[in-house]
């Protein structure tokens, strides 16, 4: 299946079970949603009738139409295929990575401020002007 990126024109060959489903375009990102349409025409296949499709929606043969109309166009030659590099858009699932860098980023912190106070005799002694922190926090 072919689908192109609403906003800059990228062309994508995907799987047909990707249709319909939220993807993100890896050249910028936009999030878009391809039309859900069979693999072969029903044309197209031996012994199948040609028949009519059942009417849609207004709004979605809208954009439909609008996504039919849309010039596909070559990915860049660089990095990876495509098809390899469009990701499916993860709406609701935030990664539990932002929240662990946090977390270390806290632990960190919390563990120099540990040691400030505990060595500030030693630091006081080794760099004269932390003097002034400790006196103005009353830490001395």
């Amino acid at each position: 299946m072919h689908a192109t990126c609403p906003a800059c024109g990228t062309g994508y060959a995907i799987p047909d079970e990707l249709a319909g489903r939220s993807l993100r375009c890896a050249t910028c990102g936009e999030v878009f949603r391809p039309p859900r349409e069979a693999a072969q025409p029903a044309a197209a296949q031996p012994g199948a009738e040609a028949a009519e499709p059942p009417p849609a929606e207004p709004a979605a043969a809208a954009a439909d139409a609008a996504f039919a109309a849309a010039p596909a166009a070559d990915p860049p030659a660089a990095g990876p295929p495509a098809a390899e590099r469009l990701t499916v858009a993860s709406v609701g699932s935030p990664s539990a990575a932002p929240r662990l860098a946090w977390a270390a980023s806290l632990v960190v912190l919390a563990a120099l401020l540990v040691a400030l106070h505990a060595f500030r005799a030693e630091i006081a002694a080794a760099w004269p002007p932390m003097l002034r922190l400790y006196r103005a926090l009353g830490l001395l």
